[in-house]
């Protein structure tokens, strides 16, 4: 031992002969456990051949201790609210008449453990068995017996043989195996086996139970959280969609108001020069049509100038956009009209 901790733990003996290694393998056997460090084993290989390697590594966790088995009634208290109820509607158990008390009693022990943590139990709605509330969260429990198959032949049968020569032919039927079976949801089964009972396995069926309604509970604090996010990140993404829309409704605003001055610059000039040709007309009702049109023109010009309508020579922010004014600015997958946490969506 002392030689393997001054060589950091790892101790090589380079390919010795078999006897050498016979020798420390004798010696390794020999080593009284105290001797070792806590929370250390030793180990080695190369046994045979090649270089004679020994470790001291860790010991792997142990591990939580199992849970203290849950006591089993030796009588069946009927005044417990679910057992008389069990007691009342037989076809809740699927056992046969010889194990049902074994049954309840097993039930009972549940109801008693359940009671002293807090939990509920209560019969199912909707189906055999019972249920436990625990936290909240409703956990569905059957009972029921094993069936084996078996081969016999009916009484029928039997009594209908009138000579000795005479035979009847064996059947294959289903029968009561009087091995007790618990399930919770998702298949998770704990039964009577040969080498323990379900009367040892209540606290781990139980210790299940309260992990299924804490994955539930879990699973549903996270579900809320993602939605929470979902919805932020769409409410960020209208936001943002808004302003993408706002600007680009300015911008168009902007495009539209340059094209719209330079034209009424246009028409004021182009009516400026109807005028001076108007001067040069000899005819005095050519003269009057070409100015009447230049004044036309020069209205027109007004009606289109930007810049003669003051309300319009600001950046425009609306109160109120539309959705479908907003989609095409929406990130791919999301949509202005609804969250994406609302029903119609996902």
């Amino acid at each position: 031992m002392d030689r393997v901790l001054k060589a950091g733990g790892v101790l090589r003996i380079e390919n010795p002969h078999a006897t050498v290694r016979a020798a420390y393998r004798r010696a390794l056997a020999s080593i009284p456990p105290d001797e070792v460090p806590d929370r250390k084993r030793l180990t080695y290989r190369g046994r045979d051949r090649g270089d004679l390697v020994i470790e001291l590594i860790d010991k792997p966790d142990p591990g939580p201790p199992p849970p203290a088995p849950i006591p089993v009634p030796d009588t069946i208290d009927p005044g417990l609210p679910l057992l008389a109820h069990l007691a009342a509607h037989p076809q809740l158990l699927d056992v046969s008449e010889k194990t049902r008390d074994r049954a309840l009693r097993l039930v009972q022990a549940l109801v008693g453990e359940c009671a002293r943590r807090g939990h509920e139990t209560r019969p199912r709605d909707d189906g055999p068995s019972f249920e436990l509330v625990i936290r909240g969260e409703t956990i569905e429990v059957t009972v029921n017996e094993k069936k084996d198959k078996i081969t016999r032949i009916a009484d029928e049968d039997l009594a209908r043989l009138k000579y000795d020569w005479q035979r009847a032919s064996p059947t294959t039927v289903l029968d009561w195996s009087g091995r007790l079976v618990m399930t919770l949801p998702s298949e998770r089964r704990w039964a009577d086996r040969k080498r323990w009972t379900l009367d040892s396995q209540l606290s781990s069926l139980l210790m299940t139970a309260e992990s299924i309604a804490d994955g539930r509970i879990a699973a549903r604090a996270h579900a809320e959280r993602a939605r929470i996010e979902r919805r932020e990140r769409w409410e960020q993404a209208v936001q943002e969609a808004r302003e993408a829309y706002v600007v680009e409704l300015n911008r168009g605003r902007l495009a539209d108001q340059l094209q719209a001055q330079a034209h009424a610059r246009d028409l004021r000039a182009y009516a400026d020069a109807i005028t001076a040709r108007a001067t040069t007309l000899h005819i005095e009702a050519e003269c009057r049509a070409a100015l009447g049109w230049a004044g036309w023109i020069r209205q027109e010009a007004d009606r289109l100038d930007p810049l003669l309508v003051a309300g319009q020579l600001s950046y425009l922010t609306p109160d109120e956009v539309p959705p479908a004014k907003l989609d095409p600015f929406m990130p791919k997958g999301m949509s202005a009209y609804s969250p994406l946490d609302s029903p119609h969506r996902w």
